[in-house]
């Protein structure tokens, strides 16, 4: 039997190095795309999180006639701690009669600035990118 009757098993190099260059390709397309998802999912949870302070504005206010501050809300920390780790609360009441619970984002340039009255008017304000 000469070398023509030989069974070759494996792979070339050549065949490894493309199937490489091919999942690497993928990956560059594909994680940007992850972190994105990744971010929104943690700012949905900061909106929810609002939601939920804002119940406890109107149950503070059926028991006081007025809206808590900030020291009376639940902290951040035992509410959501995900979210805790991303932003600091900070409350506007005015008077009393109204309030605005905003999240602040300990770092403005990934996080945006989160925002809801006593209206149920809601805003926010992304991220500022140096570039």
């Amino acid at each position: 039997m000469g070398p023509s009757s030989e069974v070759r098993t494996g792979f070339t190099l050549i065949e490894l190095i493309l199937v490489l260059a091919i999942v690497s390709l993928l990956l560059v397309m594909v994680v940007p795309s992850w972190r994105h998802v990744q971010i929104e999912a943690k700012i949905n949870d900061a909106q929810l999180t609002l939601d939920r302070l804002v119940i406890h504005q109107f149950r503070f206010f059926q028991q006081h006639q007025r809206y808590a501050k900030s020291s009376e809300l639940p902290p951040l920390k035992v509410l959501a701690p995900g979210v805790a780790a991303q932003y600091r609360l900070t409350t506007v009441t005015h008077g009393g009669a109204a309030y605005r619970l905003e999240l602040l984002p300990l770092d403005p340039t990934v996080w945006p600035v989160l925002s809801v009255d006593h209206t149920g008017r809601r805003s926010r304000t992304d991220a500022m990118s140096d570039a």
